[in-house]
């Protein structure tokens, strides 16, 4: 008797979740979002993305203190993929991927929150790999819809890069507080080690998503979601 009715209860439940996440693409659109995510990739991109540079001092440095101005854009830009959102024109979200032919900031910078089995893992898989780092929103639209909405543009043209490119898994460093966030939808699993690197700001972790996991979450759970995480929409320069 108890089983159907849980079932029911997801089942409804799993449709309020499209309904709210439906609602806040359409608010994001009305208020001048674009739903196509720009994809940045090889050389002479850095005059195209002084926009999305200039975003992320704003945020890393000046108002989180996480790096200095010198190092905020680092080795690793020049290798990345760049993924921007934008709104009425201005860049409203960004994030990069590190790809799987290159060394992560997990290997080097944030080793310490690796044990040495997952980092033996993590070269194990590496060809199938990327690191997902800097993602970032404009203040303003860092509210409970707009920014909700923002993510999942991300999210999705990422995942639809890594189809392309055959990749599987993505790790990153977040901290403990967004790894809830993401768990909210996405079957990520923190790994290693979690510690405090900036006091105030809360513990860190590394985690890792395997994409043939998530498909299948949201497939199950949220099956319009998934069409539209399938469906190609992104322009590259």
């Amino acid at each position: 008797m108890i089983q159907p009715i849980i079932k029911t209860f997801k089942l409804i439940f799993a449709v309020f979740q499209d309904l709210i996440i439906n609602l806040n693409g359409l608010l994001f659109r009305l208020t001048g979002g674009d739903n196509n995510v720009i994809i940045f990739e090889g050389d002479n991109v850095d005059n195209e993305l002084e926009n999305a540079y200039q975003l992320r001092r704003k945020v890393f440095v000046k108002e989180l203190g996480w790096v200095s101005e010198e190092k905020e854009k680092d080795i690793y830009d020049t290798h990345a993929i760049h993924f921007v959102a934008h709104k009425k024109g201005s860049v409203a979200g960004y994030v990069r991927l590190i790809s799987s032919g290159n060394s992560f900031m997990l290997e080097n910078e944030f080793k310490d929150l690796l044990t040495k089995s997952d980092l033996v893992t993590l070269h194990a898989r590496k060809d199938e790999a990327a690191e997902i780092s800097r993602l970032v929103l404009e203040k303003k639209l860092r509210n409970r819809y707009l920014s909700f909405w923002l993510r999942i543009l991300l999210y999705r043209t990422i995942y639809q890069w890594s189809l392309k490119h055959e990749i599987r898994y993505w790790y990153m460093v977040v901290s403990s507080r967004f790894l809830k966030h993401l768990q909210k939808l996405f079957p990520c699993r923190s790994i290693g080690i979690s510690k405090e690197y900036n006091k105030g700001h809360g513990v860190t972790v590394a985690a890792v998503l395997d994409l043939r996991e998530a498909e299948k979450k949201i497939q199950r759970e949220h099956p319009n979601l998934y069409r539209w995480f399938r469906n190609k929409t992104a322009r590259s320069k």
